[in-house]
């Protein structure tokens, strides 16, 4: 589906730790886990926890309480699966559907984990009375895919289950939040057929560089993704209105939020719950691309910024 990741950017250690990252790593050999050839599964997870909204500062040192050492309770835990290979990591913050890092080993990508959970809650407007946030890694699988290019393929144990109705409205909210978000920050870039890089090739063909390029792309797998669950959707030019056909086909099937897992195109399951999980992880790959590339050519305040990502 052409999924990639632009280069990751620089940031500025603060000596105020405002988000400390407490990591609790639950490893395959526990009691409280069963593993499968490239998965891990684990108890079922905590709530999700917020962060305050009107913080600037940020710290990434990383406070480790328990390292591969089985804990029976992890209070207030954000939940994190890893996908990775040989070429780096990518990580997921479960219980932040499409929020993700990424880095060349775990301990660089954990390290964004705080600011991300930070930029994508303030962006779904959570505010929260904590700051002590601990992190249990919950699944690992391992890909065959390019993960630098931020290729995917894995489905999360708990995108296996179906979905409440509370549960697929508050999804189904963010993922046309998250269309029409991109639509804004797209519609604020100065001169959407410049590129701040140099042309670039991947497995799928050209990296979208330009902001016409990376709208272009980003609406276009509607389709695809949506052809997973078995719906054949002709892509419409706005990626709001597409998104929402994309929605309305979905709820047209039968017994929708009770889908089961399906084995969709290049042997990679899907559910209804990853692909809307997808349609955000998309939008905010080529998001954050974007603005970056709005910063770099045109400087700061130069493009909106409706998903609030962090400079």
């Amino acid at each position: 589906a052409g999924r990639r990741l632009p280069a990751e950017r620089k940031v500025q250690q603060s000596t105020k730790p405002v988000v400390t990252l407490c990591l609790t790593y639950l490893d395959a050999s526990s009691t409280l886990a069963t593993s499968t050839t490239n998965r891990t599964t684990r108890p079922p997870a905590p709530q999700p926890v917020g962060f305050c909204v009107d913080v600037v500062e940020y710290c990434r040192q990383l406070r480790i309480i328990s390292s591969r050492k089985v804990v029976t309770s992890v209070e207030n835990a954000v939940n994190i699966v890893v996908e990775f290979n040989e070429s780096g990591y990518l990580l997921y913050v479960a219980d932040c559907p499409g929020a993700f890092t990424r880095g060349k080993t775990k301990e660089e990508a954990l390290g964004k984990i705080p600011m991300e959970i930070l930029s994508y809650n303030v962006w779904r407007n959570h505010a929260a009375t904590q700051s002590d946030v601990s992190v249990a890694i919950v699944q690992e699988w391992k890909t065959s895919l390019n993960v630098t290019d931020a290729d995917s393929d894995v489905i999360f144990d708990s995108e296996k289950t179906p979905l409440t109705e509370s549960e697929y409205a508050s999804l189904k909210s963010l993922v046309l939040k998250s269309a029409e978000d991109f639509r804004t920050l797209y519609a604020s870039i100065p001169d959407k057929n410049l590129a701040a890089k140099p042309s670039r090739k991947t497995f799928h063909g050209e990296v979208p560089l330009t902001a016409n390029e990376m709208m272009a792309h980003t609406n276009s797998v509607t389709s695809y993704y949506v052809a997973q669950l078995g719906i054949q959707l002709d892509n419409a030019a706005d990626i709001c209105e597409n998104r929402l056909n994309a929605i309305r086909c979905i709820e047209m099937l039968p017994g929708y939020l009770d889908s089961a897992t399906v084995l969709g195109d290049y042997e990679e399951w899907w559910s209804l719950k990853k692909v809307l999980r997808r349609f955000i992880w998309h939008d905010r790959i080529h998001a954050k691309a974007m603005y970056r590339m709005a910063m770099s050519l045109w400087g700061k305040g130069a493009a909106q910024n409706p998903l609030c990502f962090i400079p």
